[in-house]
C-alpha cells in the first residue's frame, strides 16, 4: 500500500477489503443501483486492460470518503459507493463460486449500510453466497448472479486463466482513496462538486491532437471548423442540427430542410462555413498546455439547447472509435474507449500531407455518422411522463408564428398512425434488442454493424436495413453464440459474405441450456421472431405492444428451488433445459422465482405488458411439467431452425458519379448542372428555340451522363467543384456557349425552372427567369455577366432588363459619375448583344442641350444623332464578337471600364 500526502491512499482490491478499514454507507447516498450494463463494463474494463497489461496496474477511480470521530478506522462514504459495492460483490462471487481461488483473506465483509437492514441483509446473503427467501435488495441480488455470469463468460471470451485474471483483479486493480480534512461541509463538497468544471477527458486530448495537425499548413478556417464539427457532435443526446447556428443549419443541411446532409467533404465544409465560423485563438491551445491545465470550463448550453428529451445509447468516446472503425476498416481499432488515444495513434499516417487529408476525411466521417446516427440508431425519448424508444429525425419548419422551428417525426413513415405499426416499429424492435441485449458502452459491435452498413449506403431504405439488421443478428446468434466454432464480430460484420445458408447440425444446442447462453441476445432475437410471428396473429394486445427492457435474470418457469415439498422435483436436464427457461426483469424474478409454474400464470397473466412474449406462450399451458417442457424447446428450437438462413444481400454498389449525379439533385442542383454541362450540349428542346437543362431524367439516359460518369470513375475527382475546374482550362469548351453557364454559378441561379433561348448558334442567348421572355423576367448572357461583374469588383448594382444593360450617369462638380439611385442619374449609357455578333452601346439623356451635364459630352467626342442618343466617335460597335466565350467576355468588361474611362473621364 503506498501512501501519498493530504489523505489520499492508493490500494489494491485486497486492501480495501481486507476489512483492516471499514467502510459505512451514509442514509442520504442512494441505494445500489448499478445494473447489467455498468457492471459488465467494470469487468470488462479490467479484463481489457489485464490482457495487454498483465504487469501494470489498472487504476479503476476514486473513492471519497470522510472519517468518523468516534470511530478508528471507519470511513463514511462521499463518492464512489456503487463501484466500491460491485467490488465487494464481485469478490462475494469469487470466494463462493471459484473454490481453486483461496481467498481466506476475505474472511468477513467491511461494508455496512447505515439504517438499511434490506441492503445489509442483502450484501450478507451474497457474502454468504445463498439467497434464500424473498426480502432481499433485488439489484444487490441481481448484481451478484451478474458478475457469477459475466466472469465466467468473459473468461471464456478472452481465453484468459480465472485464477490469472483473479491474481491481477486483487493485486494489480487499484484504486484511490481521499479522505476529506475534518471539518469539511459536505454539503458544500458536494455544491462543488456538482458545479466544477468537467475534468479534462481524453476525447480532449484527442482532438488537441489531431488538430495540431492542421499546424502545418497554418489554416485558421480548417482548426475553426475542425472545431466546430467536433464540439456539435459530441453531445450525443443532442441532434446534431441543433448543436449548430440556424443559418449554418441552413448550409450544412439544406436550405428550408435540415434533413440532408448537404455537403461531401470537409473542404466543402470549409467553403461553404468558413465566413460564418468564429476563429477562436484558444483551439490553438497544444497537447502540452491542454494537459497542464487542471479543468476545463464546462460547457455552456442555451436554454432551448438542454439535452432532456433524448437519451443516447451510446457515448461519444466511444463513438469516435466507431467512426475511426468505419473509416479504416481495420480489425485494429478495438471497440475500447480506454485506449482512445493509442488507437488513433497507430492510425494515424506518417507524412504530413497524409495525415492532414486522414483528419479531414475523418472530421467529415465524423459528421457524417453523428448525422445518421441520429437519424437511423434508436433513442430513448422522455415525453408526456413516459419513456420510451423512438426513431425519428429533424426537420425543419415554418409557422405564423415560429421561424425556423424544429419537429421531430418517424424516420421511417412519418405519417403512420399505428404506434405498433409499420417499418420504423420494426427497425426499432430490431435496434432495442440489439441494445437491451448488449448494453455496455463499449464493444458495441452491433451498432458499429448498423452504422457501417448505414456509412456505405446512398439511400437508407426501410425494407433493406430491417433486412440487415435481422441478418447481424443471425451471425451473432447462429455463427457466434450457439455455433460449434464461433466467429469473431469484425469478420462478421466486414468480412461476411451474402447470402448464408446454414443448417441445424452447425448449432451446438447445448449453449442453450442455463449456464451455458452466452448471451441474452439468443433470448431477445427469439421474443423478435415470436413477435414478427404473432404480432398480427394473436388477439392478445400485448403482444403487438411488447416493448424490449433491460431483462437480465433468466427464469425457471418450473422453480430450481422448489418453495415447499409439494411441489414435484424434476431431472436437472428438463429443469435446466431451454424450455423451462425465459428472459424476465430482476426484480420479478426475486419476488416469483420459487412458486409454481400456475402461481406465476395467475401474475403475468393480468400484468399490463409482457416481459417475454416466450414466457407468454408458457403461461398459456395450463400445466406444466416435463412434456410440455420438451414440446415448447422443440417449438423454439424449430422457430430458430426455419430462420436459419440469411437472404440479405446488399443493394449492388453505386460509383460516386451515380450518387453524385442523385444527391446533387437535393443539395445543390447549380453546381450539378455546370458539371454535367462540361461533357455535352445536353439541354433538352422544350419548344423552338427554348431549352431546359434540369430534366434529369432525360440527363439520365443523355451522352453527357455516360462521360460524366466514366471521368469520375476513372479519374477520381474528390467532388463536382474540382471537376469544374479542371474543364474551365479546356480551350474547347471555351468556344462553346456552355463556358459561361460553367464559370457562372449565377447564371444557373438565375434560370430557376432551367429555362433559356438559343439563338443565332448560341451567340445570343436569353436567360429566362420563369418560362417567358419578357422584360422583367428574362436577361441576355453577356449584358447579365456584364452586371455580375460590375457588382463584384466595383460595388455598383446596374439595372438590367431582357434586352439592354443600363448604367445610370451623374454630374456634380463639373464630373460625371456612376449614379447610385435614379434621383442623381442624368444621362444614361444602353449596351446590348446585337445579334450575337457585336455588342453595341449609346447613350441618351431628358436633358436639354443647355445643361452642363449634356453640354460636356462634347468635350468627350460624343454627337447627337437623329434619334435624339448620342454616339462616340460615330461608333455604336463596343466589342466585336470572336469564337471564344471567355475572351469576349473579358474583353467586354475592359471595353465597358474604356468608354467611362474616356468616354465620360469616371475612373474605376
Amino acid at each position: 500500500m503506498s501512501k501519498e500526502p493530504n489523505g489520499v491512499k492508493t490500494l489494491t482490491i485486497t486492501e480495501l477489503l481486507n476489512a483492516s478499514d471499514n467502510y459505512s454507507i451514509p442514509i442520504y447516498q442512494r441505494n445500489y443501483a448499478w445494473e447489467a450494463k455498468e457492471i459488465e463494463q467494470l469487468i470488462q474494463d479490467v479484463i481489457d486492460y489485464a490482457v495487454n497489461n498483465l504487469n501494470k496496474n489498472y487504476y479503476i477511480g476514486t473513492l471519497v470518503v470522510a472519517g468518523q470521530l468516534e470511530k478508528d478506522n471507519v470511513f463514511s462514504v462521499i463518492d464512489g459507493q456503487q463501484r466500491l459495492t460491485t467490488l465487494a460483490i464481485l469478490a462475494c462471487v469469487i470466494k463462493n463460486e471459484h473454490e481453486e481461488i483461496n481467498l481466506d483473506w476475505f474472511n468477513k465483509l467491511n461494508l455496512t449500510y447505515e439504517s438499511r437492514t434490506k441492503s445489509e441483509h442483502s450484501l450478507g446473503a451474497a457474502f454468504n453466497g445463498s439467497f434464500d427467501g424473498e426480502n432481499y435488495d433485488v439489484n444487490i441480488k441481481a448484481a451478484y448472479e451478474i458478475c457469477k455470469k459475466e466472469l465466467v463468460k468473459k473468461v471464456n471470451q478472452e481465453k484468459v486463466s480465472i485464477v490469472d485474471l483473479v491474481s491481477y483483479i486483487f493485486s494489480n486493480v487499484q484504486i484511490i482513496r481521499v479522505v476529506l480534512p475534518k471539518g469539511t461541509d459536505l454539503n458544500h463538497y458536494f455544491e462543488i462538486m456538482n458545479s466544477r468544471g468537467e475534468q479534462l477527458e481524453k476525447h480532449e486530448v484527442l482532438k488537441a491532437s489531431l488538430m495540431e495537425v492542421f499546424s502545418a499548413e497554418n489554416n485558421a478556417n480548417n482548426v475553426a471548423c475542425f472545431n466546430l464539427i467536433w464540439e456539435a457532435c459530441s453531445n450525443m443526446e443532442l441532434y446534431l442540427q441543433s448543436s449548430f447556428a440556424t443559418e449554418q443549419r441552413h448550409l450544412i443541411f439544406g436550405q428550408d430542410n435540415w434533413n440532408i446532409l448537404a455537403i461531401n467533404s470537409f473542404d466543402e465544409f470549409v467553403d461553404k462555413l468558413a465566413d460564418n465560423v468564429k476563429n477562436d485563438s484558444a483551439l490553438y491551445l497544444s497537447i502540452e498546455q491542454i494537459i497542464k491545465a487542471k479543468t476545463i470550463a464546462a460547457k455552456e448550453v442555451g436554454d432551448s439547447q438542454i439535452p432532456d428529451r433524448f437519451n443516447s445509447v451510446t457515448n461519444f468516446q466511444n463513438f469516435l472509435l466507431h467512426v475511426l472503425r468505419i473509416q479504416t476498416a481495420s480489425s485494429d481499432v478495438a471497440l475500447d474507449d480506454k485506449r482512445l488515444i493509442e488507437l488513433f495513434e497507430a492510425q494515424l499516417p506518417n507524412t504530413i500531407q497524409a495525415k492532414i487529408q486522414f483528419v479531414k476525411d475523418y472530421i467529415f466521417n465524423l459528421l457524417k455518422c453523428k448525422f445518421l446516427y441520429d437519424k437511423y440508431v434508436i433513442k430513448r425519448e422522455f415525453t408526456a411522463n413516459t419513456d420510451r424508444w423512438s426513431l425519428k429525425n429533424l426537420k425543419w419548419y415554418n409557422s405564423s408564428t415560429i421561424k425556423n422551428g424544429i419537429t421531430y417525426a418517424n424516420t421511417f413513415g412519418e405519417d403512420q398512425v399505428g404506434v405498433f405499426d409499420g417499418d420504423n416499429r420494426q427497425v426499432i424492435m430490431l435496434l432495442s434488442m440489439f441494445h437491451v441485449s448488449l448494453p455496455a458502452m463499449s464493444y458495441k459491435h452491433w451498432l458499429n454493424a448498423a452504422l457501417n452498413y448505414l456509412f456505405h449506403q446512398f439511400e437508407v431504405d426501410s425494407k433493406a436495413y430491417i433486412g440487415y439488421l435481422e441478418h447481424i443478428a443471425k451471425l451473432f446468434v447462429f455463427d457466434r453464440y450457439l455455433a460449434k466454432e464461433p466467429q469473431e464480430y469484425y469478420h462478421m460484420i466486414y468480412e461476411s459474405v451474402f447470402p448464408i445458408y446454414r443448417t441445424k447440425s452447425q448449432l451446438e444446442l447445448t449453449k442453450l441450456s442455463y449456464h451455458r447462453i452466452e448471451n441474452n441476445l439468443v433470448f431477445n432475437f427469439l421474443d423478435y421472431l415470436l413477435w414478427v410471428k404473432y404480432k398480427d396473429v394473436d388477439k392478445d394486445p400485448r403482444v403487438k405492444a411488447f416493448e424490449y427492457t433491460f431483462r437480465s435474470s433468466v427464469e425457471h418457469y418450473y422453480p430450481q428451488n422448489r418453495l415447499t415439498e409439494d411441489i414435484k422435483a424434476i431431472d436437472e436436464s428438463h429443469l435446466h433445459s431451454f424450455g423451462n427457461l425465459c428472459l424476465i426483469s430482476h426484480d420479478k424474478n426475486s419476488k416469483l422465482s420459487n412458486n409454481t409454474p400456475m402461481a406465476k400464470r395467475d401474475y403475468y397473466g393480468v400484468s399490463s405488458n409482457l416481459d417475454s412474449i416466450k414466457q407468454f406462450l408458457m403461461i398459456k399451458e395450463t400445466r406444466w411439467e416435463e412434456k410440455e417442457i420438451d414440446a415448447h424447446e422443440e417449438s423454439m428450437i424449430d422457430l430458430f431452425t426455419a430462420n436459419l438462413n440469411s437472404e440479405f444481400t446488399l443493394s449492388k454498389s453505386i460509383n460516386n458519379a451515380q450518387k453524385w449525379f442523385k444527391e446533387y439533385q437535393l443539395i445543390n442542383q447549380g453546381l450539378l448542372t455546370r458539371t454535367l454541362l462540361c461533357f455535352d450540349d445536353y439541354p433538352k428542346n422544350v419548344n423552338g428555340n427554348k431549352y431546359n437543362f434540369l430534366d434529369f431524367d432525360y440527363i439520365r439516359k443523355h451522352r453527357a451522363f455516360q462521360l460524366f460518369e466514366e471521368h469520375i470513375v476513372n479519374n477520381k475527382p474528390k467532388g463536382l467543384q474540382q471537376v469544374i475546374d479542371h474543364f474551365l482550362t479546356d480551350q474547347d469548351l471555351k468556344a462553346d456557349y456552355r463556358f459561361l453557364f460553367i464559370k457562372y454559378p449565377e447564371v444557373i441561379t438565375y434560370c430557376k425552372k432551367g429555362n433559356f433561348q438559343y439563338l443565332e448558334n448560341g451567340k445570343l442567348i436569353y436567360l429566362l427567369e420563369a418560362d417567358k421572355n419578357t422584360i422583367y423576367k428574362a436577361r441576355e448572357l453577356y449584358a447579365f455577366i456584364l452586371q455580375h461583374h460590375f457588382q463584384i469588383q466595383f460595388g455598383y448594382q446596374l439595372y438590367l432588363d431582357n434586352k439592354f444593360l443600363y448604367i445610370n450617369i451623374g454630374y456634380r462638380n463639373n464630373e460625371y459619375f456612376i449614379a447610385k439611385n435614379r434621383e442623381e442619374s442624368l444621362i444614361c449609357l444602353k449596351f446590348w448583344n446585337q445579334d450575337g455578333t457585336h455588342f453595341q452601346y449609346s447613350l441618351f439623356t431628358d436633358l436639354n442641350g443647355n445643361h452642363k451635364a449634356v453640354k460636356r459630352l462634347k468635350e468627350h467626342q460624343w454627337e447627337k444623332m437623329s434619334n435624339g442618343e448620342f454616339l462616340r466617335l460615330h461608333q455604336t460597335t463596343l466589342v466585336k464578337f470572336g469564337d471564344n466565350y471567355e475572351v469576349n467576355e473579358l474583353k467586354l468588361a475592359k471595353a465597358v471600364v474604356k468608354v467611362l474611362k474616356d468616354g465620360l473621364s469616371i475612373k474605376l
